[in-house]
């Protein structure tokens, strides 16, 4: 069960109204958001529908989103359906939103969509799952969509792929300073080699 500083938002457009409410009034620490935040992420209406119902919590509460297939989605006919070039051009509507944490890829097509943040007692892991190896076998998620290594850039998440390996640093292994911003919190980790600062949102972190 999550505390009571935080919020998980489902992700259907219908209801947005009422749950958005509710969370603002309960202030939490941050809203998880589990992918398909939109209807197509290659269309900027939608994007434009989401931040009109969104934009007022996320103004002063941290958004925690995962991609789902939906955001992959660039459009019906002609926007490009899950073609790799308008997929990609769906994806990056999807990371110019967000700043979201380093996940220790070092592909750079990897960054922000996965990664790992422990906020005080919550560990959370937002990975990208919308692709499985190999195309259109039995882990494949979307038989549409090609993954990195078969002529497309979403990452594989089986055994042995590069967000398989991320986990958030254990507890002992933490080191103590804490994050500066609004929302201030024990510094949220994840692997990364040595320590360093990483910049997300208006919140200083450490790993």
């Amino acid at each position: 069960m999550l505390p009571a500083s935080c919020a998980y938002l489902v992700d259907q457009t219908e209801g947005y109204a009422a749950n958005l409410a509710v969370m603002a009034e309960r202030n939490p620490a941050f809203v998880a958001i589990a992918g398909d935040l939109v209807q197509s992420g290659g269309e900027q209406r939608d994007w434009d529908e989401f931040w009109r119902h969104i934009a007022p919590l996320a103004a002063s509460t941290f958004v925690l989103p995962a991609l789902g297939n939906h955001d992959y989605f660039a459009g019906p006919n002609e926007f490009g359906r899950y073609a790799t070039e308008d997929s990609e051009r769906a994806v990056a509507k999807y990371r110019s939103y967000f700043s979201l944490p380093a996940n220790g890829s070092a592909a750079a097509d990897d960054s922000e969509r996965y990664y790992a943040v422990r906020w005080g007692p919550v560990s959370l892991i937002s990975l990208d799952l919308n692709n499985g190896r190999p195309n259109r076998g039995d882990r494949d998620t979307n038989w549409h969509l090609l993954g990195d290594g078969e002529g497309g850039k979403a990452p594989g998440w089986q055994p042995g792929s590069r967000q398989y390996r991320l986990a958030p640093i254990p507890p002992d292994r933490m080191r103590g300073r804490r994050a500066s911003g609004p929302r201030a919190t024990t510094c949220p980790t994840y692997r990364c080699a040595g320590l360093r600062r990483c910049s997300w949102n208006t919140a200083s972190m450490c790993c």
